[in-house]
């Protein structure tokens, strides 16, 4: 698996993937390449300037992004630059950006999918669409490639997972976004195998885990930056 972080080289010309990259690698906007038509986001929290200024200008002007985030998240965005519309140049006009509710919790995922017409990249980890999430922060990173087995299980999960939320939205625009990528997804047509790419829609990842791994399991090393010692988020 490609991790990627902050202190280590640009990445290739070629989107890292599980079996070509053993070295950490870090995240630069160069990632976000002519050749892919488009763009698809999950995060918890957006800074729309990081976005518009610092990433969106290397994908092509053609090229479709959708961005999701918290719903309250992005309320409190957009009353926080709703004195400085200027600073909202882009948002809805050439990049589509939603809120997702998620009732009781967080919608958390930071999930980032690269599409073009030959492969499709996709990044799942912990740094959000910000500053300090994809630029400066010490975020780590899975890449998976829809040329590899490996990364063809976990893009076929990922599209099923936001089809679910697609779904919730019932927007008409939205829906027409996810049918036009879906279009570019080589899903795995026989039974789903057990993907690396899991959430918990329906069942905890600590349920998910243990069930992975079965019993006796000796001992669990978990690292972030916030604990619950209750497990409510």
């Amino acid at each position: 698996m490609a991790v990627f972080s902050r202190n280590s080289a640009a990445p290739s010309s070629r989107a890292p993937s599980g079996n070509a990259v053993n070295a950490p690698m870090q995240i630069r906007p160069e990632f976000f390449r002519r050749e892919c038509t488009q763009f698809w986001a999950t995060t918890y929290t957006f800074e729309p300037a990081v976005f518009e200024d610092l990433l969106l200008p290397y994908l092509a002007p053609s090229a479709r992004a959708t961005v999701l985030v918290d719903a309250r998240h992005l309320a409190a965005t957009w009353d926080a630059l709703a004195a400085e519309p200027e600073r909202l140049r882009r948002a809805n006009r050439r990049y589509l950006v939603r809120g997702v509710e998620a009732p009781g919790r967080a919608f958390h995922a930071k999930t980032y999918l690269f599409a073009g017409e030959e492969a499709l990249f996709l990044l799942v980890g912990s740094g959000n669409l910000s500053f300090s999430g994809i630029l400066a922060g010490r975020e780590t990173f899975a890449a998976y490639d829809s040329r590899e087995a490996e990364g063809l299980l976990a893009l076929t999960a990922w599209s099923q997972w936001m089809t679910r939320i697609v779904s919730s939205l019932d927007e008409e625009l939205l829906t027409d976004r996810w049918r036009l990528l879906q279009d570019l997804i080589p899903h795995q047509h026989q039974e789903l195998g057990q993907s690396e790419f899991v959430h918990n829609a329906d069942h905890s990842l600590l349920a998910q885990l243990s069930a992975r791994l079965g019993p006796p399991v000796d001992k669990l090393i978990v690292m972030a930056p916030f604990h619950d010692r209750d497990l409510s988020a």
